[in-house]
């Protein structure tokens, strides 16, 4: 009798690994599948009360298995999206609408990827993390040889109290840019340089993008590394852009992206000085569309140098 019932065990406890092996192996290649193959199993689990998608997880480097702060996470069929804090974590609510739509994970320095959303949403309630691939971005040694330097600043440098562009904080990723011409020379970015006229965050950290620019819209950022400033008070900031060694050339769109900050009333918003018969750039969000603000630019500005 004893016999029967090892027996008995050893079956039950076989299957249910063989279980369990097939539901992590499922889970794994629906991570890794982009299409919009039919699903059987429910969203249990994954919903809030509105009925919304809830995603939640850490995205991480594959080199060493850290944190990558401040990624960019976005579906931008929605217009929505969010940034991850600088523990890797993020949180988004997504429209059930959106479960056959792809969600984009990137970060600076990193390879992206692409996610169809009901899959992610699955396979993150059995494994929150999400690795991207480290690219080779070594800085190159960047030196401009002539017989005389040229620093010149460019973009707007409007340090006014009375007139001032900005935007409520309503969601991370939050962004608001300039356009700058750098000329036909190539350049090399020594600094850039803004003004607070009027904070209601009690901290708040930005990141800077340079985009390039298609059909007169912010496109692809040229950047490889983030650039973070934290904003505490209102006043003159300027960010050292020499240990970067970046050098361009033609028109770029210049941004402040929001992607951290606390507030003790719950209402966030930052204003910067600008400047009348300007225009500026502003999205909602990471996956959000463009816009463009006419009539008012916002008090960017690089300065740069070159030689003759």
């Amino acid at each position: 009798m004893n016999l029967y019932k090892f027996f008995f065990r050893l079956l039950l406890f076989i299957l249910l690994t063989i279980l369990s092996v097939i539901k992590t192996a499922s889970a794994q290649m629906l991570f890794d599948n982009r299409g919009n193959g039919h699903l059987t199993e429910t969203l249990s689990g994954d919903t809030d009360s509105n009925g919304l998608i809830v995603l939640t997880g850490k995205i991480i480097s594959d080199k060493d298995n850290k944190p990558i702060s401040y990624a960019s996470i976005s579906v931008p069929s929605g217009n929505c999206g969010t940034v991850a804090d600088k523990d890797g974590d993020f949180y988004l609510k997504l429209s059930k609408v959106l479960l056959n739509d792809t969600i984009h994970i990137s970060a600076l320095g990193f390879r992206p990827k692409s996610f169809c959303v009901k899959n992610i949403s699955i396979v993150l309630k059995y494994n929150p993390i999400i690795t991207l691939n480290e690219l080779d971005n070594q800085l190159k040694e960047v030196v401009i040889s002539a017989k005389k330097i040229n620093v010149r600043t460019l973009g707007n440098t409007s340090c006014s109290k009375s007139i001032s562009v900005g935007f409520p904080l309503k969601a991370l990723g939050s962004e608001l840019g300039v356009r700058i011409a750098l000329g036909k020379k190539t350049v090399l970015f020594r600094s850039f340089s803004f003004n607070i006229s009027q904070t209601r965050l009690d901290t708040c950290t930005f990141r800077l993008n340079i985009y390039a620019l298609h059909n007169g819209i912010p496109a692809e950022n040229l950047l490889t590394q983030n650039i973070l400033v934290g904003i505490s008070k209102t006043g003159l900031y300027k960010i050292d852009l020499l240990p970067y060694k970046l050098l361009m050339q033609g028109d770029v769109a210049v941004s402040l992206e929001w992607v951290d900050g606390k507030s003790s009333t719950n209402v966030g918003a930052v204003f910067f000085s600008a400047s009348l018969l300007s225009s500026c750039y502003h999205r909602e969000n990471t996956g959000a569309d463009w816009t463009r603000l006419k009539g008012i630019g916002a008090g960017f500005n690089l300065q740069v140098e070159d030689g003759d």
